[in-house]
């Protein structure tokens, strides 16, 4: 599998090469590395102190 974050390395000429190693599930969107292009992404900021926000797993925490 391939994310924006985690990309595969290896380059197919085309998707019938890819589908035959199973190497086809991409998934699109954004690699995000922070609480500002976390909320930026769409996703909810937490009313806590200091505020912090959800996405893929991991938790972002707003620098005061």
């Amino acid at each position: 599998m391939t994310t924006p974050c985690n990309p595969v390395q290896q380059t197919f000429q085309n998707t019938y090469q890819a589908k035959k190693v199973n190497a086809f599930d991409i998934q699109k969107g954004v690699c995000i590395t922070n609480f500002e292009e976390c909320v930026k992404a769409g996703n909810p900021a937490m009313e806590s102190y200091p505020r912090q926000c959800r996405a893929n797993g991991k938790t972002f925490v707003e620098e005061i």
